[in-house]
């Protein structure tokens, strides 16, 4: 069986500016995305981040994150989300198992 829902996704726009941003703001991957995970544990929230997300971001092998991690990240370099991120809505098809099939 498929299943379609939307998901939101937050979406790096430029990732030559974060890296810019990293530089300016004295951060390397390792400080930014333990100072991320700081930012996430006194805001109480659940998302995560690992060293490896944040040099995707920089590289810009990957764009998304998760919206806490995004939030996290602009105010470390005091700009507002918007400046470094865009929300989009997205549509996903996954299949699931039927529950209670017989076999």
């Amino acid at each position: 069986m498929r299943t379609t829902t939307e998901r939101l996704d937050i979406k790096l726009t430029n990732a030559e500016m974060f890296a810019q941003l990293m530089k300016a703001n004295g951060y390397t991957v390792r400080t930014l995305a333990e100072s991320v995970k700081h930012v996430l544990i006194r805001k109480h929230s659940k998302a995560r981040i690992s060293k490896s997300t944040i040099g995707h971001l920089r590289s810009g092998h990957r764009n998304t994150v998760n919206h806490d991690v995004a939030l996290a990240i602009a105010e470390l370099f005091k700009l507002p989300a918007n400046a470094l991120f865009t929300p989009r809505v997205v549509t996903v098809t996954r299949d699931v198992p039927k529950t209670g099939a017989k076999k």
